[in-house]
This record gives structure tokens, sequence and C-alpha cells, in this order.
């Protein structure tokens, strides 16, 4: 069976894509699945993390496969490295992004928001599940993943602004699955950094009136973040940790019952 290729966005940088791809990732591992991550955000920070050796080095990252400014354009499978964790790899991010959004940007042929497809598709046998970390901006990047993928989590962070920041997502998806990927699906929205307080509760019932699937809220936890930064699983971090990975294990659990033929 050919791998579900699914994004985590938003429309600006904070809510938690980097965490929630992070521990979906290992959810889909402790499931037995073959992952792969695509660190498609300039920042890197899901690269850092997953890396095998912290001080490991690499060569290339996705804008060598991306860009056709380059002397040689590399395969996707040239440029993934070993993660941390073996049966996950990563094609990582690196400073090269920044240019190739400004390459993309200037690119007025047919057919740039699909690089990232192209260049996925000799991979789908090779993985389950392909999860890809976006921008935290809408750019042409943001485009070729969401032209890439099979389902879309948006995430979003507790708070006043949250609704308003799904609408965003939701309407720029709209734009590309009109345009470049009629197939692609909205998975549900997962709540970051939720607080017991009043606007929080109020600002979780605006966005049920998407009337989609919601995961979480998830709680602003040291142990997330934490566990993140030393390469490990929640499930086995503290017994409050392994609580929260429950919703990671249902966001994983949502993508599979959702996975196209």
């Amino acid at each position: 069976m050919k791998a579900q290729s699914v994004t985590l966005t938003n429309q600006k940088g904070g809510p938690g894509k980097t965490t929630t791809t992070y521990h979906v990732a290992h959810s889909a591992l402790r499931a037995g699945k073959r992952v792969l991550i695509v660190d498609a955000d300039e920042n890197g920070d899901l690269t850092s993390v997953v890396m095998q050796d912290p001080e490991q080095t690499w060569d290339f990252d996705l804008s060598d496969v991306l860009s056709s400014f380059r002397h040689q354009t590399l395969t996707a499978r040239e440029v993934i490295v070993p993660s941390a964790w073996e049966g996950v790899d990563l094609l990582p991010s690196g400073p090269g992004l920044a240019n190739l959004k400004a390459e993309l940007a200037a690119e007025a042929q047919p057919g740039r928001e699909l690089r990232l497809r192209k260049a996925l598709a000799p991979l789908l046998d090779d993985y389950d599940l392909i999860l890809i970390d976006s921008p935290g901006d809408v750019n042409q990047i943001t485009a070729n993943v969401l032209a890439a993928v099979d389902q879309a989590l948006i995430v979003v962070e507790g708070g006043l602004f949250n609704a308003d920041a799904a609408a965003k997502a939701l309407a720029n998806i709209d734009v590309v699955r009109e345009h470049y990927n009629p197939a692609l699906t909205v998975t549900g929205l997962v709540v970051n950094r939720h607080q017991a307080t009043n606007l929080h509760s109020r600002s979780l019932e605006d966005l049920q009136a998407f009337g989609l699937p919601i995961f979480g809220p998830i709680h602003n936890l040291v142990a997330i973040r934490e566990s993140l930064e030393a390469a490990q699983g929640l499930h086995t971090w503290s017994r409050e940790a392994a609580k929260i990975a429950e919703v990671y294990d249902q966001i994983f659990e949502a993508i599979e019952e959702r996975r196209t033929a």
C-alpha cells in the first residue's frame, strides 16, 4: 500500500506544528509504520531535533531537490538521512529553503506548485506515512506542500484568534484544492497550548463551528517540549505525558482511517 502523505499546517509560526509532527511520527512508529518526515519549514527546528546525531552535518536539504537553480538537482532519495529513530527517515530543512521561497515566488512558469508532489512520488512505496511540517506563512513552498499531500491537519493554539487562524488556513486549502489537488482532505483541527480559562473555552466552542474533528485540547505541558528536545516520545516520558500521548495516537488513527486507496 502506498504511503499516506499528511501536512501539519497553519498560516503563522508558533501554534505547535513542529511539535505535533514530531509526536505523530512517534505514534506512527510505535504502530510499526515506516515514516518519512519532510521538514519544509526554513527554521529547521524539526530537522535539528530528529537528526540521528545532534552534531551531524548534512550537505543537502529539501531545496536541493526542488530548486531549478542548482547545477545538478538531486532526487529526494539522495537527500534523505536517518533520524534518531530506526524506522523514521528525514528529508531535512536547510538554509537553501529561504532562497527557494524567493525562486518560486519569482517564477512564472506553470507547474511550480507541483515540484514537491513530483519529488515525493517515487518514495510512496518506501513508506507507510509521509509527514510534512509546513512553513509558518503562506508562500509557494506552502502551496507545494498542500499540492503534494492527501490530508491536512490544521494546528492552532488556544486563545482569542484561533478560529480566525483556522478560517485562513481552510481558505488557503480551498484554493489549492481548486487548482492543484482536488482530492485534498482536512482531517481535523489540533488545538495546542490550551489553558483552563473562560477565554480558551469560548475559543474552543468557536472552533467547533467548523464542523471538523477536534484533537485535544492539548494543554501547555513542559513535558511536551522536553521530550521533543530529548528526541524521546511522550509514551514513556512521564505518567502525565503518557496521557497527552494518547491525543497524538488519536491523530495518527484518524489519518489511517482516512487513508485513500
